[in-house]
C-alpha cells in the first residue's frame, strides 16, 4: 500500500500527541496528521472526502480517537464518522484513559475497530501503539481510499 496515506490522531492533549507521534515514529515512516477537537477533525475528514473547498487532505489509513475531546466528543465523533458513506471503510481505534465498560461497549456497538485504554506507564504505553501499529499498519490489508466522484 503507498504511504500516501497518514495516521490521523484526534487527541486534545498536546502531551499525548507528542508521546504517541514519537513512539509511533519509531515502528513506522507514515505521517501522522493531529486534529485537537471535534471541529477540526469535521474539517480535516471533509477536506478528505472533497466535501470542502479548502484543498484536499491526505486519506487516513486508520483514526486514532480519544474520547474525551473538547466539544462533540468521541462518542458522537465515532457514530458520525461510521455513518458517513465515504468514512465509514477507515479503521477507527479508540485510545482513551476511560476504562468504563461502557464506552467500551458504546464504542464498539458504533463501528470501533479497536479500543486501548492508555496506559499511565511509558513502556506499557509504548508496547501498546507498537501492537496497535504492527496490526494495523502491517499485519492487515487495509481498503484504498473511497473514490471521489466529482
Amino acid at each position: 500500500m503507498p504511504h500516501s496515506t497518514v495516521i490521523l490522531l484526534i487527541e486534545d492533549s498536546e502531551e499525548d500527541f507528542q508521546t504517541v507521534r514519537r513512539l509511533l515514529s519509531k515502528v513506522t515512516d507514515r505521517a501522522i496528521e493531529h486534529c485537537t477537537d471535534a471541529p477540526s477533525a469535521i474539517s480535516y475528514l471533509h477536506q478528505v472526502t472533497g466535501e470542502s473547498e479548502a484543498p484536499k487532505r491526505a486519506w487516513p489509513c486508520v483514526i486514532l480517537l480519544d474520547l474525551n475531546i473538547p466539544g462533540e466528543d468521541g462518542r458522537s465523533l465515532l457514530k458520525r464518522f461510521k455513518q458517513h458513506e465515504k468514512l465509514r471503510r477507515i479503521p477507527i481505534v479508540v485510545l482513551t484513559t476511560s476504562a468504563n465498560p461502557k464506552d467500551v461497549e458504546y464504542c464498539y456497538e458504533h463501528g470501533a475497530a479497536g479500543y486501548i485504554v492508555k496506559p499511565v506507564d511509558l513502556k506499557r504505553f509504548r508496547e501498546a501503539l507498537e501492537m496497535m501499529a504492527s496490526y494495523w499498519l502491517r499485519a492487515v490489508a487495509l481498503p484504498a481510499p473511497a473514490r471521489m466522484t466529482l
